[in-house]
């Protein structure tokens, strides 16, 4: 018998299934699915048998060395929606395959250098006090004569394979007999143990642990190790159950054919009840003996959606990139054993080994989260529509403000569109205030707060409600500039600029961390006029502070880098542990507070200066769903929108609530620009470490990519909006076409000495 392995070498060169051997031992246990360790050139290294051929083999073969696992970590359903994904993303199999497990799961690489001559030299000499050492601690400046020594055989390198799925165990004590005792301390831990059937070994820190031990030598007791899972520590308290839906949710519940895998796109106003129509849903999911998976967009989402759900459903898994991989891998484990059959989570999580799917459910569908920026570039929603497909069931995406590509599908009855336009608790939708700041500032106002804000701010204050206000933007300030010759503090690795952080007295690069002190002095004239421009939630939380003498959180990527830092901050707020939130997007959706009366959006035009054809959908859907966090309960909350383009239509048709004035002109628009989702749009990018080389390569694509592609639009090569990050220029090409444009891949098999990647539907052109 032979396997097909996908091993773990993602390069173009590799890109294919190789053929192993499979050893007869293994051969009645060995199945689809299932991690191997093989050899491959001079290492053994991971692989995944992706298929079984029932054929003899030839001598030029290899054999599988290690088969890891006796049950499939994949089954063959992600087997083959690898495949798709692979094909649809230009991305390489094995990255696909490792995607879709813990990375617990992959295995660490470790080499090492052995000494097989006893023959001296000074760098021998210099780190052999052993036989072996470790390759990483190595000095660089010597590589070339241990290199010498390799070649002569002296040093021989060593690769080996390391399992990182390391599995949590704790120990336990039970009583094997009883007996009276006449040594006290010892008597006490049997009479303890007496009434228990088992206890954990740490329970009994209280008693004496030479007694315990004198006790299990003489076969009183057993001590013994269990399997335990590592504890998710993000759930937010109790959440309300609500018992009944009313006549605008019911009917949008009873829409929904769970016998059928149509798509339906569920459009509800911020506060419409749509978390508890996805429950009453998946509710049903389990009655049927079928399982569901919930995705939201955010981190910051998940600890109290994860608690709303396990209000109603005690036995669901929780999946965010925030965990740590211990907590991934039990997570997954629950799942795969079959021990919970609802799974929520961000985008990773609809990777989830569940069986037997009747229901997926993406909220927040408009999110830009739900599409991976690395390889490989997926959108959770494609992938989520294939698993619907695969399983027979329906795929529910809800937004209180639909992407316009999604909403486009729904007019075309391409999805079954569902609405819910009123609030569910019978709440009324706040009242919104668009507040010009070109205007303010010809009144003398030169703060980051407009007249109206700055009052409706200390009126909530004073009523001990609370306020939220977003900024997009982390740090103090956006960038430092020199008012004397007017440059900015720019990242020596990448094309922008730094960003101040007060709090850490330095300059950051959002791109590759590049890190380095604030100058006194301008680095290109010398002259000491240094200014912070532009806004950041540091600097906001400071101005609330200062002025309005009151408790704040901030949340951004800062202030939540530390395992657990979401759930604790949105329960503080929750607990009124503070009266004003500050934060960047990931305040803006989701997130409920009964006590929030009052929203405040600075710099709202902030997105509409991004490179990117969506920049009005962006700030449509920032300012609303923000804005939906005011007044949910039974105060009527207000919304103040300060912005430098107030006359611009995504910003205008907030101020009514009115989703399809916005779409209507947007897709008018898109229409006119041959954009999305009247075409597919591809961008390949092309990085190198010389500019020219980068750019001539970029033509020769292009060149390529016309003998692929013929009726395709072609813009490019040009340096990317980016044009340089961690020390590498970028070049990108943007190819727009009717049809998809798959046929893609062969630029990567094509283009193998060159880094490259292809995003399609990317984020950002």
């Amino acid at each position: 018998m032979n396997a097909l392995v996908i091993v773990d070498v993602p390069a173009k060169q590799v890109n294919k299934p190789y053929t192993y051997i499979v050893p007869k031992e293994l051969e009645a246990i060995i199945e689809r699915g299932c991690r191997v360790l093989v050899p491959f050139g001079v290492r053994t290294i991971l692989g995944f048998v992706v298929d079984l051929i029932d054929e003899k083999g030839n001598d030029d073969l290899k054999e599988i060395d290690t088969l890891l696992d006796l049950v499939p970590v994949l089954s063959g359903e992600m087997l083959e929606l690898s495949k798709k994904i692979a094909l649809e993303t230009s991305s390489f199999l094995i990255t696909v395959l490792k995607t879709m497990i813990p990375n617990s799961l992959s295995v660490k690489y470790k080499k090492t250098l052995k000494k097989i001559n006893d023959i001296e030299t000074s760098y021998i000499a210099k780190y052999f006090n052993s036989d072996e050492i470790d390759y990483d601690e190595i000095d660089k400046a010597d590589f070339n004569y241990l290199k010498y020594e390799i070649k002569k055989k002296n040093i021989e390198v060593i690769y080996n394979c390391e399992r990182k799925d390391k599995i949590k165990e704790e120990a336990y004590v039970k009583i094997v007999k009883y007996d009276f005792l006449k040594e006290e301390k010892q008597k006490e831990i049997l009479d303890f143990l007496l009434k228990r059937q088992e206890v954990k070994k740490s329970e009994l820190k209280d008693f004496s642990a030479s007694s315990l031990k004198t006790l299990e030598k003489n076969g009183f007791v057993e001590i013994y190790y269990k399997e335990v899972y590592r504890e998710t520590k993000d759930i937010i308290g109790e959440q309300k159950v609500v018992e009944s839906l009313n006549d605008e949710q019911n009917s949008v519940y009873e829409s929904v054919d769970l016998y059928d895998n149509k798509t339906y796109l569920l459009y509800g106003v911020t506060g419409s009840g749509k978390t508890e129509v996805y429950i009453k849903l998946i509710l049903d999911v389990l009655d049927m003996g079928k399982s569901a998976i919930f995705l939201v967009p955010e981190i910051s989402l998940t600890p109290q959606m994860a608690s709303r759900v396990k209000a109603r459903i005690k036995d669901c898994a929780i999946f965010h990139s925030a965990m740590s991989d211990g907590e991934r891998y039990d997570e997954w484990r629950k799942i795969y054993r079959g021990e919970v059959r609802v799974v929520v989570g961000a985008r990773s999580a609809i990777f989830s080994p569940l069986k037997n799917i009747g229901l997926i459910i993406i909220d927040e569908e408009h999110e830009q989260s739900y599409k991976q920026d690395t390889n490989p570039r997926y959108n959770a929603k494609n992938v989520a529509r294939m698993r619907a497909d695969y399983h027979n069931c329906p795929l529910v995406l809800g937004s209180a403000t639909p992407s316009v590509d999604s909403y486009y599908k729904a007019m075309n009855k391409e999805y079954v569109l569902l609405k819910l336009p009123h609030r569910a608790n019978n709440s009324v939708l706040p009242n919104m205030h668009i507040i010009n700041m070109s205007e303010q500032l010809s009144f003398g106002n030169k703060t980051m707060f407009s007249n109206t804000l700055h009052n409706l701010i200390s009126d909530r204050l004073e009523k001990k409600e609370q306020v939220m206000l977003l900024i997009n933007k982390r740090g103090y300030s956006s960038f430092v500039m020199c008012r004397s010759c007017g440059d900015a503090i720019k990242c020596p690795n990448c094309d922008v600029t730094m960003t101040y952080h007060k709090y850490r007295d330095e300059l950051v690069c959002h791109y590759c961390g590049e890190r380095k002190p604030k100058p006194e002095v301008c680095p290109t004239c010398g002259s000491s006029a240094i200014k912070d421009v532009g806004l950041g939630s540091e600097q906001v939380e400071e101005a609330v502070k200062k002025i309005f003498k009151c408790d704040v959180i901030r949340m951004d990527s800062d202030t939540t880098a530390n395992k657990g830092s979401h759930a604790r901050l949105i329960k503080d707020f929750m607990d009124q542990k503070a009266s004003v939130l500050v934060g960047t997007q990931m305040i803006s959706k989701g997130l409920d507070f009964s006590n929030v009366t009052l929203v405040g959006i600075l710099l709202a035009d902030i997105t509409l200066k991004m490179p990117d054809y969506r920049n009005s959908e962006r700030t449509y859907d920032l300012i609303m769903q923000v804005a939906g966090r005011a007044g949910r309960r039974n105060i009527k909350g207000d919304v103040v929108v300060q912005s430098y383009n107030t006359n611009h239509y995504a910003i205008e048709s907030t101020k009514y609530n009115n989703y399809d004035v916005f779409y209507k002109k947007e897709i008018e628009m898109r229409m006119n620009s041959n954009l999305p989702p009247f075409v597919h749009l591809t961008q390949i990018v092309i990085e190198d470490v010389d500019y020219k080389a980068a750019y001539s390569r970029g033509n020769q694509i292009k060149n390529r990519i016309r003998t692929l592609l013929p009726n395709a639009v072609i813009m490019g090569p040009a340096s990317a909006n980016i044009a340089r990050v961690k020390n590498k220029f970028r070049v990108q090409i943007t190819i727009k076409n009717k049809d998809n444009n798959y046929a893609l891949f062969k630029i990567l098999e094509e283009n193998q000495d060159i880094n490259i990647y292809i995003d399609h539907d990317p984020i950002l052109i």
